[in-house]
């Protein structure tokens, strides 16, 4: 099964079990994204790395993965839901920069104008963590500045891998 087809099962999922909770609800946005399949797709990507410690999952096996989540999960579909729900929202303000803190809003447009979309999942964490108060606006300005010093690293130098620069800023997030 190709991304395209597993991406419409997710759809078609989240449209039929979820309709009430789903992604698009939460952020009004329903009426002009229900049909993005790629920003569906880009969302659970980064929400399986998310709850599979940053171990990114393969596009080929996106829908698989989820399922094998979803299933080994079904004990706990109302906090899976609540987090679809945290997180979509964090995910939406991130891809069309509607963070409602104006320094905050400055990194993430710095990451998104470095198409650095692979730091999706921790910008999520950060700004679940920090409306969750699990941190202060001092940490998550500390994080957050991590993050973008990342970015612009491999910005600078292309040929970095994404991958052991984002391992670098959870250890580093880590140790706090």
């Amino acid at each position: 099964m190709d991304y395209i087809e597993q991406i419409e099962k997710l759809y078609k999922y989240f449209a039929l079990k979820l309709e009430p909770k789903h992604l698009f609800s939460v952020t009004k946005l329903k009426g002009k994204f229900s049909n993005d399949l790629n920003l569906l797709g880009c969302f659970i990507k980064d929400f399986l790395t998310i709850e599979n410690s940053f171990n990114i999952p393969d596009d080929e096996e996106l829908y698989n993965e989820f399922v094998v989540y979803l299933e080994k999960n079904l004990n706990h579909m109302d906090e899976i839901i609540k987090d679809i729900q945290n997180y979509s929202t964090h995910f939406l303000n991130i891809v069309f920069e509607t963070i409602d803190n104006k320094e905050f809003q400055g990194y993430v447009e710095t990451i998104n104008s470095c198409y650095f979309i692979e730091a999706y999942p921790y910008l999520i964490k950060i700004f679940d963590d920090f409306y969750n108060q699990r941190v202060d606006d001092k940490t998550t300005k500390k994080m957050l500045e991590s993050l973008v010093n990342i970015v612009i690293k491999r910005f600078e130098n292309p040929q970095l891998n994404n991958t052991n620069l984002l391992e670098e800023f959870r250890i580093e997030r880590l140790a706090g």
